[in-house]
């Protein structure tokens, strides 16, 4: 049968087959002012589809490194501009170049610490006004280093915060030179203790200070290896434009010589990959604000009427999942802790951990048990305690879960101190120093509840012992902490916590009388035993970031 062709359909069907190209039309034009010049149709189109699966809305730092954000195939036709843009910047990536850590450079190490031993003693030297010239440690000479040869180690009489702050600081300089110049962890101690030493011997018309080259290579190693991965989390290869400049300025500032040595290898303007192992799954940070009150005392007995009260400012960094990570790759997992408080030290606290080494004893749905070493810096200075560490601490750690985000994690560990330093009750050096030093060991026991990364409930208790080396040598220290704190999550990014906790510490006394007789008439007694106990309260509200 032969249908009579008619023009109906073409009255019905034309009008809708004009219509639809010209509904193309309107969407290419709109899809074009809003993505800006965009390229050809099929690009876009592929464009689109990865985003829309990536999530339109997540920059490509987060699309490469731990994308957390829920699936969507709805796209933001206000953010395409911003994500075609960052993937034609993936497609301008330097896939073939080599990062300068790949490699050693021993030579350009070399020079960096000549820099980094230079820069502090040209401004003791030349900048730094003396009051009296002769006080100038820095001008050394031939014979200030043949007798600093000569005569060997001492225990030197510098200020605590010089000591533990200071000189910590400088030698993660030292141990900075290897690592931003392709030397492993182990590698770059070599560079922070060769640091030291040259500084220890040849930096300073002083005897070289045992107790510096402790502190100034251990807490450099510590610190150095905090703040080389911080600057690596900090700083985007990816990057360009403004944001790549704030991006490397903030890294710099974290670590000056890795910050030099990628502005002097051309990195700095560089777009190229990131390392896998920029960012590990498990990172927060941790703003606190609050107040604490506590017995400067240290008779306990007047808290309440005469203890001090000051305001607290605090950042955490807790980096990785130390019952996750890789215990063997060392500070795959660390912590960084540091606080200021408006009377006294400025610097009230500082501390840093992370691992060593150590392996699993027990995984599974219910229980986790692992052994872990840890390499410990600690800087405390409050109205109430002084206390500086450097140590390694070998412990247990538990994870016992009762919820589904609720778990129990316990830890057990004894330390052992390579140099620690606590106040002295009847000794001032004529330097400065009004604290001893000496080796020591301890115990530290620890048990959490944890919510989620908050902890409601968590208990801990520290005990160390210091057998005094530095002059004068006849006392010995046994020092306590045991401090409650909990609190709520008022939302999954705010917490309100409350505190309260007890420093004391035990010194014994045993000086000879040519020790006494060098003690100031204004001090009566000299060898009686002290006890002193400083209660602490606090309030605080974190922000977390993660």
């Amino acid at each position: 049968m032969i249908k009579k062709f008619t023009n109906k359909p073409l009255v019905q069907y034309v009008p809708i087959l004009l219509f639809i190209p010209l509904l193309f039309t309107s969407l290419s034009k709109a899809q074009s002012n809003s993505i800006d010049d965009a390229e050809q149709s099929s690009t876009k189109f592929n464009n689109q589809i990865f985003l829309a699966l990536s999530n339109a809305n997540t920059s490509l730092d987060e699309l490469d490194f731990n994308n957390r954000a829920g699936l969507s195939l709805a796209i933001d036709y206000n953010k395409l501009r911003f994500n075609r843009k960052l993937i034609a910047k993936q497609n301008s990536f330097d896939n073939d170049y080599v990062p300068h850590v790949a490699t050693k450079h021993f030579w350009l190490s070399v020079g960096e610490l000549a820099i980094v031993e230079f820069i502090p003693w040209a401004a003791a030297k030349w900048v730094r006004d003396w009051p009296n010239p002769e006080d100038n440690w820095a001008n050394v000479s031939a014979d200030t280093w043949w007798r600093n040869i000569s005569y060997g180690w001492e225990y030197d009489g510098d200020a605590f915060l010089t000591n533990y702050f200071a000189h910590p600081y400088h030698g993660s300089l030292f141990y900075n030179v290897g690592r931003s110049n392709g030397y492993s962890f182990w590698e770059s101690t070599v560079w922070a203790a060769a640091g030291s030493g040259l500084w220890e011997y040849f930096g300073e018309t002083f005897r070289p200070a045992f107790n510096d080259w402790i502190n100034t290579t251990v807490n450099g190693i510590t610190l150095g290896e905090v703040l080389h991965r911080l600057s690596i989390v900090v700083t985007d290869n990816t990057a360009t434009g403004s944001r790549r400049v704030w991006l490397e300025i903030g890294g710099a500032l974290i670590n000056p010589v890795r910050g030099f040595t990628r502005l002097i290898s051309g990195e700095t303007a560089r777009v190229y990959p990131n390392p896998e192992d920029r960012k590990p799954d498990d990172f927060i940070f941790k703003f606190d604000v609050g107040v604490r009150r506590i017995d400067e005392k240290g008779s306990g007995a007047e808290f309440a009427t005469k203890g001090q009260q000051e305001g607290i400012l605090a950042i955490d960094f807790l980096y990785g999942n130390i019952m996750k990570d890789d215990l063997m790759n060392p500070f795959s997992s660390f912590s960084l802790s540091a606080a200021i408080g408006t009377r006294g030290s400025a610097l009230t606290r500082l501390q840093g951990r992370g691992n060593l080494f150590g392996w699993e004893l027990k995984n599974n749905r219910s229980v986790q048990h692992r052994f872990v070493s840890t390499l410990d810096y600690n800087y405390w200075s409050n109205p109430g305690f002084i206390y500086g560490g450097t140590s390694t601490v070998q412990q247990i750690i538990s994870r016992f879960s009762i919820g589904e985000k609720t778990n129990i994690v316990t830890s057990a560990g004894a330390e052992f101190i390579l140099m620690g330093a606590t106040l002295t009750d009847y000794f001032e050096d004529v330097e400065g120093r009004n604290y001893d030093f000496g080796p020591g060991v301890g115990i530290n026991l620890s048990g959490t509840v944890k919510s989620g990364i908050w902890n409601i409930v968590r208990l801990r208790y520290t005990s160390k012992w210091i057998w005094t080396q530095s002059e004068p040598a006849d006392s010995k220290h046994h020092l306590h902490f045991i401090f409650l704190d909990g609190g709520y999550p008022i939302t999954d990014y705010i917490f309100f916590g409350i505190g309260a906790g007890v420093y004391w510490r035990n010194s014994a006394y045993n000086y000879s009388q040519e020790v006494i007789d060098q003690i100031p008439d204004d001090q009566p007694v000299y060898q009686t035993d002290v006890q002193t106990a400083n209660p602490v309260v606090m309030l605080f509200l974190s922000y977390a970031v993660y």
